[in-house]
């Protein structure tokens, strides 16, 4: 498709340079040029676009060499070298005044604006299908990596489980082998079994199943599953308790076997005990919010002073126990305020509401009475 170009800039090229003779004698030249070109590209369309033409001098379509759908480079190149012969073509027919000619020319025109937005989009469908390919080879390279990686982690977590079950059995062995032969000894092997047991919690919890008792199955559906953090305080609560039987205790409260031991007991007993109270919490939340009338009206009467609030839970709470009840004559004074809140207090105290049969809202009502009364408390000591 070059070829005819380049023929027709060596043709310009050996004009002379009168203008005028320059575009008489290139005026069929450069129209024929043009449309010969614009043949060709648009024969390298499909049969589907609906708009493709025979070349302009009757050459059949079988000729015209229609280049490969990744060849849009080379489209949109010889579209360029169109433009401007196209141009001064179109203007010779202007100046001349060979409508016929600036018509073919204007529809060439068209034709050639078509077929330079259909290579664009070639340019961009195939840009976008090899970024689409390459995108997916990626993710393919990623995906293989992490299942390799995937592989390996989960190989090495089997070895490093079965290096933290063998040193269970071990520690365990040396807990037997010191039992009733050094007291010590078998506290700090407990103590390891412990530290074993806290720290590998996360890798040893989805093995730890109910125990399956040598007794028979009856036995084991009795004994709960126990977590390694449970396992682990069971631990420390023997160091503990072997420790009380050493007769050289006071020389090794400063070993970190038995530090740990006591810190962990004493960590596990409190996260237990918060997580206990949370439990407790959202049991009584809606109690709470049921008894939101009555617990504003205690606020109201404890900003009042410590003998509004005691006369204000006896006339509208009264105590369970008629026993604990106000006397009639009771007296009010800055004398007597210690002792009736330290009564009320006793009377009002949800250990002293009973076990059983009393209603929770009760209970709750009458934890937020002791802590009213137990502030006031605070102002006689």
């Amino acid at each position: 498709m070059g070829q005819v170009l380049r023929q027709l800039a060596e043709l310009q090229a050996g004009m002379p340079e009168d203008t005028y003779a320059w575009r008489t004698y290139s005026s069929q030249v450069l129209l024929k040029a043009v449309k010969d070109v614009a043949a060709q590209l648009i024969a390298t369309s499909s049969p589907a676009d609906g708009d493709a033409r025979s070349p302009a001098d009757g050459e059949t379509r079988s000729r015209a060499t229609a280049p490969a759908e990744a060849d849009w480079r080379g489209c949109l190149q010889l579209l360029a070298e169109c433009n401007r012969p196209l141009i001064e073509a179109l203007q010779l027919a202007l100046d001349s005044g060979k409508n016929d000619v600036a018509t073919d020319l204007l529809a060439l025109e068209q034709e050639l604006y078509v077929m330079e937005y259909r290579a664009k989009s070639t340019q961009e469908r195939l840009q976008r299908v090899q970024q689409m390919q390459r995108t997916l080879r990626q993710r393919s390279d990623r995906l293989d990596r992490q299942a390799t990686a995937a592989a390996v982690a989960a190989e090495e977590e089997a070895c490093e489980l079965d290096g933290l079950l063998t040193a269970v059995d071990r520690l365990k062995s040396a807990v037997l082998l010191a039992r009733g032969c050094d007291a010590q000894a078998e506290a700090q092997a407990l103590s390891s079994l412990g530290h074993l047991y806290k720290v590998s919690a996360a890798i040893l919890n989805p093995l730890l199943v109910p125990r399956t008792a040598a007794a028979g199955a009856a036995v084991a559906d009795t004994l709960p599953p126990r977590s390694a953090e449970e396992r682990s305080h069971d631990a420390f609560m023997r160091v503990l308790r072997l420790f009380e039987s050493l007769p050289n205790k006071i020389s090794l409260v400063m070993e970190d076997w038995y530090r740990e031991a006591r810190d962990s007991v004493s960590e596990y007993q409190a996260s237990k005990a918060a997580a206990e109270e949370k439990l407790k919490e959202a049991d009584r939340a809606p109690i709470r919010e049921a008894l939101d009338a009555e617990l504003e009206a205690l606020s109201a009467a404890a900003s009042k002073g410590w003998a509004e609030l005691i006369k204000h839970c006896y006339s509208k709470h009264p105590p369970l126990n008629e026993a604990n009840r106000l006397a009639p004559d009771t007296v009010f004074d800055a004398d007597h305020g210690k002792e009736l809140l330290k009564r009320a207090i006793l009377a009002y105290h949800p250990d002293k509401q009973g076990a059983s049969g009393v209603e929770l809202s009760w209970k709750v009502l009458a934890e937020e009475i002791t802590k009213q009364l137990t502030d006031k408390y605070e102002y006689f000591k």
